[in-house]
């Protein structure tokens, strides 16, 4: 068979998972570590991280949400773009056992306060600023102090917050992204999600809310892993496949069909934070991309 048909590249994916095997977001980045370990996973123009370094810096910043307080079954929200950050803190909150709620970081200050109230996260890991959002000025004005751990009568339910300074600042005494991951390393092994099952919930994905507010939707690991993978089938992906797109991963469309997809063949993503067609077309050129995900 011609190694270049889409029946030749449907049967090795295939022969790579002949069963359908369940399993969590976690064990998921794990396996694809161990067999992919030294190939790029999250490709910027800046660098390119492997799936090793991935997957260990997953696990700092797992074991720095655990040495926060958080435990499995635990919401935690995430208002963050297509930085490279996102990987591994979504997998992270995975590997801590809790529940990963993406919230579209387009929000304005009402759509933002009504999410984070009726989430009921925990911890929120957000940026500081996108796009000419003030994402720290819209917490003060939704949940004056929000920096103190516990306080705030207005979103009772969050407890932490933890800060990806975009835009170089901070707040005093709120961990950053960078600072969470050395937590982890000071307390390793914290994080345990050896208690959670596949077909539990991994994800609450808010639907745009055009005919009304957001919804939260509950996925398991399990359903969008089999969502990920019936792609990279339906597709045909070869070995390595690598994907360029700005689509958000607080969406299915970017986080399933594009992060998650890729795993599946050892591939790697090629996140933009926005879309212009000459930056997609000098990322296939400078990256050697396979693929796009566009909307018409």
């Amino acid at each position: 068979m011609n190694p270049t048909t889409l029946d030749h590249r449907r049967a090795a994916l295939e022969a790579r998972f002949p069963t359908w095997e369940p399993t969590t977001l976690s064990r998921f980045l794990e396996r694809s570590a161990g067999e992919f370990g030294p190939r790029p996973m999250v490709i910027t123009d800046e660098r390119t991280y492997t799936y090793a370094e991935v997957d260990e810096w997953a696990t700092q910043l797992a074991d720095g949400l655990a040495s926060i307080g958080v435990r499995p079954g635990d919401r935690v929200g995430i208002v963050m773009a297509n930085d490279p950050e996102f990987v591994p803190v979504k997998f992270a909150v995975a590997r801590a056992g809790a529940v990963g709620i993406p919230f579209n970081y387009l929000y304005r200050r009402d759509e933002l306060a009504y999410v984070l109230g009726q989430s009921e996260c925990r911890v929120l890991i957000t940026m500081t600023a996108f796009g000419g959002l003030d994402h720290l000025a819209m917490l003060d004005d939704i949940a004056p102090g929000w920096e103190a751990a516990g306080r705030g009568d207005a979103l009772p339910a969050l407890h932490r917050v933890v800060l990806l300074p975009t835009d170089g600042r901070a707040r005093e005494g709120v961990l950053t992204v960078e600072a969470l991951a050395g937590a982890g390393r000071d307390h390793p092994g914290g994080a345990d999600a050896s208690s959670v099952a596949p077909d539990e919930p991994g994800d609450i994905l808010y639907t745009s809310g055009t005919t009304g507010s957001p919804k939260g939707v509950i996925v398991t690991h399990d359903a969008v892993l089999r969502t990920a993978y019936a792609s990279a089938l339906h597709r045909a992906f070869q070995d390595g496949r690598r994907i360029v797109f700005s689509l958000p991963c607080y969406h299915m469309f970017g986080y399933v069909e594009g992060l998650l997809a890729s795993m599946f063949v050892g591939g790697a993503i090629i996140p933009r934070t926005t879309f212009a067609p000459d930056d997609y077309l000098a990322c296939v050129e400078r990256h050697r991309a396979d693929d796009i995900l566009a909307v018409r």
